[in-house]
């Protein structure tokens, strides 16, 4: 299981010190620390010496898929398959557990909180740091309660300092602290976001402001994020620690990430040499040093450099109106990458069931607009494309492309580790910087962000983010899994189906004669028909094109129409010297298991292409009778009952 530890620790985390293949979730120190299990892992023995499950970090958000051998090596789609159920159906059981722990984190800090007193400002820590108590509370072991609220003051968690030392700093079991923080309330013309309570403390006591702590430098900008949203009259600091007598600086540079992502100043502490020995980290550390007035200098150095002037409140703009004959006669177009289905300047969603192919089908995509070729036979506009994805290994992304092509795609791959768009959003910024108006691919939702895609602000934030991109010149298409059950209907948020412009659906039909959802029964066939179209909703034009997967090519191409072939099999049944409807209706019953009132939509549908109908006023019914085209010398087509004389050329059409 070599491959497996690599794979562990190429993405951050001390790997497990004994693996089993049993199925079963296993918890491991991600971090070294024997009494952190942050670190999670389940392995299945699939067979065929295939081995496949996920590994992940509760703490760091570290979430992978990993296999031993690549779908090409293995080259048997059905464990394949079999391998991603398992995932999945464990995925779920670790979400159900965390929401379980979660909940009964919230209900625990509650129960402590209300049986807490008020802690004073001779707490031991508190005296220790130099700082007072802002709403805290103390326990029946005499530890420092600090609550874990959302942004409404619901409490999620508790942050528990013991008397002893410093380094005893916890929080409850199963708590959820990411997105979350506490506050010191105070002064809101400018606000300041730090790690620590005692580093939030001192900023207070030196300016009267407002501050927020994320506890943690990796919680910072789910926490700016959320702040930049609530409060925007407010000027947002973030107020780093600089951890540099710790390799690669983390809380600085943690800081720095936040700061960019919602474009806000970062500032820290800066200490003359002669304190070094006491490796002095955070604006606590400053305050304790040298004193209130010397933090206060220190972040009035940011004001002249970064503070910008608000707009006067009372001069407002007054809006612009237009009639709509104005509008009308604007020199303004729909314009689509690919006509009629992939629109230009938009934020569009492609959702399929995991293994479908959804990936092979935008890669197909991507091929096409990054080479000004076609789709599906219709032709592409050539645009840079840049595909991010999140989830497929090297071994599988060059075994696609030997199929697709691709050649003049963009690839951010798994193995370098792209830029989440709730934690790095300016990394996508830049990237359009350099490929302007490029389209945008990600794969998956699930995997581009580090939030519950169930929870509204959550999906709000990101596809906030998609659509500036979006104003800034990109089209963006965000593949996305279905919910459990049905192939038909994403899953996630309704903030996602509220603030996407185009949702294109990929899912297989029963067979060539109907276009409906098949069941889980019918996955494993080869020969199936999927439609791949608009679903639920769109900005733009509904459309959709039945699909087959070819076994040779290893792609999707054009497949008969589901509807056009019935329509063909209704046309067979019709007798040449036609027939009253009544009499029709229990033979396409009987034939075709077409129900009444399904038989009587396509008989009004094929009127016109594949038969003709003729009502009998003695008989109080249709007849109907087929017909045959013919092109005259002039080139106009005609349409002919098959039994007529003439014209010469329609006898024995049939």
């Amino acid at each position: 299981m070599q491959k497996f530890i690599e794979a562990v620790q190429a993405a951050g985390l001390t790997s497990p010190e004994c693996i089993k293949i049993d199925g079963n979730i296993q918890r491991f120190s991600s971090n070294g620390n024997r009494h952190d299990k942050a670190g999670y892992y389940c392995l299945f023995n699939n067979g065929n010496d295939f081995i496949g499950g996920f590994f992940g970090c509760w703490r760091s958000d570290v979430y992978q898929i990993w296999t031993n051998q690549s779908e090409a090596e293995l080259n048997n789609r059905d464990l394949w398959l079999e391998n991603r159920r398992k995932i999945e159906a464990s995925k779920r059981e670790i979400e159900l557990a965390r929401k379980e722990k979660a909940s009964n984190a919230a209900k625990r800090a509650i129960e402590i909180w209300v049986q807490a007193k008020s802690a004073t400002d001779d707490h031991p820590y508190l005296k220790k740091k130099g700082v007072k108590s802002y709403g805290l509370k103390v326990d029946e072991q005499g530890n420092l309660l600090i609550p874990v609220f959302d942004l409404k003051k619901e409490l999620h968690s508790l942050q528990l300092i013991s008397t002893s030392t410093e380094k005893n700093k916890h929080f409850l079991p199963g708590g959820v602290v990411r997105g979350h923080c506490y506050w010191i309330s105070g002064k809101e013309d400018i606000i300041y976001l730090a790690e620590g309570y005692a580093t939030a403390a001192s900023i207070h006591q030196a300016t009267g402001a407002t501050v927020y702590i994320s506890f943690m430098a990796g919680n910072l900008l789910p926490v700016a994020q959320a702040l930049k949203a609530s409060k925007p009259d407010s000027r947002l600091v973030i107020a780093a620690d600089n951890d540099a007598f710790t390799d690669q600086n983390p809380g600085l540079t943690k800081a720095k990430e936040a700061a960019q992502a919602i474009g806000a100043p970062c500032i820290c502490p800066e200490f003359d040499p002669q304190y070094h020995e006491t490796r002095p980290t955070d604006f606590n550390d400053l305050h304790l040093l040298q004193g209130l007035e010397a933090l206060k200098l220190r972040l009035d150095q940011i004001q002249p450099q970064q503070e910008q002037p608000k707009p006067a409140k009372e001069h407002k703009q007054t809006p612009k109106l237009r009639t709509g004959a104005e509008i009308r006669n604007l020199d303004i177009k729909m314009e689509w990458l690919i006509e009629g289905i992939i629109p230009k300047g938009a934020v569009s969603l492609l959702f399929g069931r995991g293994g479908i192919g959804k990936t092979t089908l935008a890669l197909q995509i991507c091929d096409a607009i990054a080479s000004g070729g076609s789709f599906l036979g219709i032709p592409a506009e050539k645009t840079p494309v840049i595909y991010i994805d999140y989830e497929n290994s090297l071994a599988i992304l060059v075994d696609r492309l030997k199929k697709v092509g691709g050649e003049q795609v963009l690839f951010w791959t798994a193995a370098d580790s792209p830029a989440q768009l709730d934690r790095d959003p300016q990394a996508y910024v830049n990237l359009l910087k350099s490929h302007p108006n490029a389209l945008l691919i990600f794969d998956t939702l699930r995997s581009a962000q580090t939030g519950d895609e169930n929870e509204s602000r959550s999906m709000a934030l990101v596809m906030q983010t998609l659509r500036q991109l979006r104003d800034q010149g990109a089209t963006v298409i965000l593949l996305h899994h279905t919910r459990k059950g049905s192939d038909s209907t994403y899953k996630g948020s309704t903030a996602i189906f509220d603030l996407v412009d185009h949702v294109m659906g990929l899912y297989p039909v029963k067979g060539p004669e109907d276009d409906q959802e098949v069941d889980e029964d019918h996955m494993e066939n080869s020969d199936r028909t999927f439609r791949f179209g608009t679903k639920d909703k769109t900005r733009f034009q509904p459309f959709k094109h039945f699909l087959r997967f070819d076994k040779e090519s290893h792609l999707f191409v054009a497949a008969d129409d589901p509807g056009d072939f019935t329509l063909a099999q209704i046309q067979k049944l019709i007798p040449l010297e036609g027939i009253i409807q009544k009499d029709l209706l229990p033979i396409l019953d009987s034939r075709l298991g077409l129900k009444q009132r399904r038989a009587l939509a396509l008989l009004q549908q094929g009127i016109g292409r594949y038969w003709i109908a003729e009502k009998k006023p003695f008989k109080n019914s249709l007849v109907y009778k087929q017909f045959c085209s013919f092109t005259n010398p002039t080139g106009n087509t005609k349409l002919q009952n098959c039994l007529a004389e003439e014209p010469e050329e329609t006898k024995n059409c049939l």
